[in-house]
């Protein structure tokens, strides 16, 4: 099983609360100092040799890929994961041109892909969904909450201030003994790695992978998302410029230089590859002069949480981090002694300890894989970002990409947001596309010569979702546009009577019990469609759901909603319930979809591999619907992703839920279906029995 393959999610933010101490990683210091580089060494060491020469920009595919250079060192990293007293290792693929062996000093693409030795696949099992929500207790103090409740929703403004960039101290390194070559190997076949790499080592640029910590051929233990992690890659980035020590092999100490290497570093990758590009950036490292992360994390609670509830992936119910690191531990594969697997289950016990599943609220160790707060309060300026996001990605969900531009341009980075009509993939294969042009311009500009010109690189580029072939760009980030009619109610729940006499307006109340509907707990994945069909268009609508529509619209719009957020009051006759919002385009039309065909090939430069041209393809039969957007929340998150409060019964909340950002054509006739319910089987745990949830209806809208 491949996590490269996956969908990531909401646009939730922080709540405020106490203030947890931030963890600094475990960084050896038991090593000689007799061979740690100074100012003056590492000055030396990344100075380019004597009748060296550089690359200009603009570059082209002029490079023969056949005659690239492979080879592999180990790079020390500051960290010693695994307690073994040593600083741990990382095994480091390269791949540069011949000519750097004549003189060519050359920048670099840098993957951090903890996927491409392969992974630990055996034994994966999903956590049981089938559970009931834990109960909170009294929430944030009542004289700092709202008397009616506040909402799950937590503003960017208010995050506590726990993510200051953590501290990595220097480490006294293993001693040397002399320098020497590095280790001329062909290449594994590297997982998730793209041949469209090649194009880019036939322009002359050196292309870096490199699994990392826990990883075959590599030392120490892997840590989904953590600054342990970070700062390992991050050591890639500082051999590059002579900061850190590499070595022939694991065991000699015999030490290898970059001095091919210009010192100019780009990351870049999907999924966890495009995460990495945005964790090593976070630690503010020097020489990483630009990332371009595709689908990629910038906030790891977002994805595997959700205002307080467990929420991975779609499709990929029951997973979590602590699975994700265990897949990912392919240094077993290697062999590993009796105390060092110990130590790896005592590891993985520790995580799954703190990922709190249960609990699911977030917590300080969440918080240090909060890239996004680490961004925000780097001392400088963070590198220049080239993000590419699938609007319909429900894996590595849109968020994520639009609060990182976001949090970006706030720091006055500049930032490209391109935004493309496919699920979970790269673009770099799309027929017709204008970004590898533009990502190989932006790329000649930061790591070869900043006098190129990029002005005319937008702020955002969006993908048409009715000719593919059409990419909109924007100046102004995100396109918001279209005005959202108004919303009256359609349907479902049961009724109640306004108490006049005491002031309570009459409220409808949601029925949430997944077992009264279309899915069957014992067929999943089967019934799922049937469950989302019954939830969109049974008619009448039925009692577990809440339905708002819009009149027809009278011509083609286009809507667009970088953060659509839909607010109500509720109240509860349980003390713990979940809480989902779902707005759907109900019409019958032969829609653009996520699903791709082949209709060509393009050749990666200079004698470099073919790789397939692709497109997304059109229904043939019409579709009664399309879901825009939705969003979750556990109800008892009243104040917070940070803390939960026992539901009191009767009691009134507002809530104000994100959901992802879209961008839609609404074909005339259509309609928008807005719909409130309860448990959502394809998002969330799945408790038995029945809550009952009372809405007023007048207070439910969009914006």
């Amino acid at each position: 099983m491949s996590w490269a393959s996956r969908t990531i999610p909401t646009n939730k933010h922080r709540a405020v609360e106490q203030q947890p101490a931030v963890r600094t990683p475990r960084m050896t210091d038991d090593r000689s100092t007799a061979s740690q580089p100074t100012p003056a060494t590492r000055a030396a060491a990344a100075q380019p040799t004597a009748g060296s020469r550089h690359l200009s920009a603009p570059t082209s595919p002029t490079y023969d890929y056949r005659a690239c250079i492979t080879e592999r060192v180990w790079v020390e990293t500051p960290v010693d994961t695994d307690g073994d007293g040593l600083a741990d290792l990382i095994a480091v693929y390269i791949r540069r041109p011949r000519e750097t062996a004549d003189g060519l000093v050359v920048p670099a693409i840098y993957v951090a892909d903890p996927y491409m030795l392969g992974c630990d696949d055996d034994g994966y099992t999903p956590h049981d969904t089938d559970v009931e929500l834990t109960v909170g207790g009294d929430g944030m103090d009542a004289a700092a909450a709202d008397t009616t409740g506040t909402a799950p929703h937590d503003s960017a403004d208010s995050a506590p201030q726990t993510a200051a960039q953590t501290a990595f101290r220097p480490t006294k390194s293993r001693p040397t003994a002399g320098t020497g070559l590095a280790d001329h190997c062909d290449f594994p076949e590297l997982e998730c790695i793209s041949d469209y790499y090649a194009f880019y080592n036939s322009c002359g640029y050196a292309t870096v992978f490199c699994a990392g910590l826990g990883t075959r051929g590599s030392q120490g233990f892997n840590d989904c998302g953590s600054p342990e992690e970070a700062a390992a890659f991050a050591a890639v980035i500082d051999w590059l410029n002579g900061r850190a020590h590499a070595f022939t092999n694991p065991t000699d100490n015999v030490e290898v230089k970059a001095d091919w290497a210009s010192g100019r570093i780009a990351m870049t990758g999907k999924s966890y590859l495009g995460t990495m590009c945005v964790a090593v950036a976070a630690t503010g490292v020097r020489g990483l002069a630009t990332i371009l992360p595709v689908a990629g994390i910038s906030d790891w609670y977002d994805y595997y949480r959700c205002n307080g509830l467990a929420r991975p992936a779609l499709g990929w119910q029951g997973d979590d981090i602590d699975l994700l690191n265990e897949y990912c531990f392919s240094r077993v594969r290697d062999g590993i002694d009796d105390a060092t697997k110990a130590a790896y289950d005592r590891h993985l016990a520790d995580i799954r300890e703190r990922m709190d599943r249960d609990g699911g609220d977030r917590n300080p160790w969440w918080q240090e894989r909060d890239y996004l707060s680490q961004l925000e309060r780097l001392p400088e300026r963070p590198c220049p970002a080239f993000i590419v996001q699938g609007l319909d990605d429900m894996n590595v969900k849109p968020s994520q990409a639009t609060r990182l531009a976001a949090v970006l341009r706030g720091r006055g980075t500049r930032t490209t947001l391109v935004l493309h009509r496919g699920a979970h993939c790269y673009t770099h294969d799309l027929a017709d596309n204008p970004v590898n042009a533009l990502a190989h311009r932006w790329l000649d500009h930061y790591l070869i010569d900043d006098n190129t010109d990029i002005a005319d690189i937008p702020a955002a580029l969006v993908q048409d979702d009715v000719d593919q072939r059409r990419w909109t760009p924007y100046d102004g980030g995100f396109p918001e546009h279209g005005d959202l009619p108004e919303f009256r109610p359609a349907g479902g729940g049961e009724a109640s009577i306004a108490d006049e006499r005491h002031g309570t307006p009459a409220t409808v109340t949601i029925v949430d019990d997944l077992d009264a509907t279309a899915f069957d707990r014992t067929n999943p994945e089967s019934s799922l469609g049937a469950w989302r069909d019954e939830l969109v268009l049974s008619d009448p609508a039925p009692r577990h759901e809440l339905r708002f529509d819009t009149a027809p619209f009278t011509a083609d719009t286009r809507l667009g909603r970088e953060r659509p957020i839909v607010e109500f009051e509720a109240s509860f006759d349980s003390p713990a319930a979940i809480l989902s919002v779902m707005l759907v385009d109900v019409g019958a039309h032969e829609r653009l979809t996520c699903e791709q065909e082949t209709v060509g090939s393009m050749r990666c430069g200079l004698n470099g591999p073919e790789i397939e041209l692709k497109r997304f393809v059109t229904e043939h039969e019409p579709s009664p619907y399309r879901v825009l957007t939705r969003g979750w929340a556990n109800a008892q998150n009243v104040d917070g992703s940070w803390t939960k409060r026992r539901l009191e019964p009767g009691r009134r909340y507002h809530y104000a839920i994100d959901m992802e950002p879209f961008e839609r054509t609404i074909p005339a006739g259509d309609q928008l279906r807005l719909i409130v319910f309860g448990v959502d089987p394809e998002a969330t745990v799945k408790p038995s029995g029945t809550r009952r949830i009372a809405v007023d209806p007048a207070s439910v809208h969009i914006r």
